[in-house]
């Protein structure tokens, strides 16, 4: 199902991805592109994505829930690689790390120290 303005653009949709299996979706659009979107994977794992608004989209802040439940939020640079990700560690505690271009962790605090 399509979402569309009152000039007959669309700012919208709820659907079911062309992949095998099908993955439910459900976006919302700038004027001419995606601005945010929902996504559930076959696995469990839970999406939602922030796009930019300006002359391009650019996915910019991106939720997840993995399917082991691991919740991560990546805050991205312009070309949408991740640069700072919020994470909860194996032993509970948040964690905090700081990516280079390549997604490489370059420093990573843990919650466990003060």
């Amino acid at each position: 199902m399509a979402i569309y303005d009152q000039s007959g653009s669309e700012r919208g949709g709820i659907g079911i991805a062309d992949v095998p299996g099908g993955v439910p979706v459900l976006a919302l659009d700038h004027s001419n592109f995606d601005a945010i979107g929902w996504k559930v994977l076959r696995d469990g794992t839970v999406d939602f994505g922030i796009n930019s608004a300006g002359d391009r989209s650019a996915e910019r802040i991106h939720f997840n829930v993995a399917a082991d439940g691991t919740p991560t939020i990546d805050l991205c640079d312009q070309n949408e690689r991740p640069r700072v990700r919020l994470t909860v560690g194996r032993n509970g505690l948040g964690v905090i790390q700081f990516l280079d271009a390549t997604g490489k962790i370059i420093r990573s605090l843990d919650g466990g120290r003060v």
